[in-house]
């Protein structure tokens, strides 16, 4: 539960203070730029979704090797639910403010 919400509370703060999305975990940093898709256009935020989705996965230890079920353990589960929440909200914050030239 404390990696989800460290992960979660990572991806809000660095979205305040620099262009990019970012998720801490085991001591790691994730960031997504943005500045290179054209987020007005629907493959532009599509591009972006996908981007924040791998960034959710990696920060959370999803895709990490593991032996046994093939069952994502709870502890992952509930960080890769709380960083997709934080990275819906700051995604939609994202695509208004560069809609209105921001």
């Amino acid at each position: 539960m404390f990696k989800s919400m460290f992960a979660a509370a990572a991806i809000s703060a660095a979205l305040a203070t620099t262009p990019a999305i970012a998720g801490e975990a085991q001591g790691e940093s994730v960031s997504v730029s943005y500045h290179d898709l054209n987020l007005a256009t629907e493959q532009g935020q599509k591009k972006l979704e996908q981007r924040l989705e791998r960034a959710a996965r990696q920060a959370c230890g999803v895709d990490g090797l593991r032996t046994g079920s093939r069952i994502t353990p709870p502890d992952q589960s509930r960080c890769l639910n709380e960083a997709r929440k934080s990275a819906k909200a700051q995604f939609a914050q994202i695509v208004s403010e560069q809609q209105l030239g921001g």
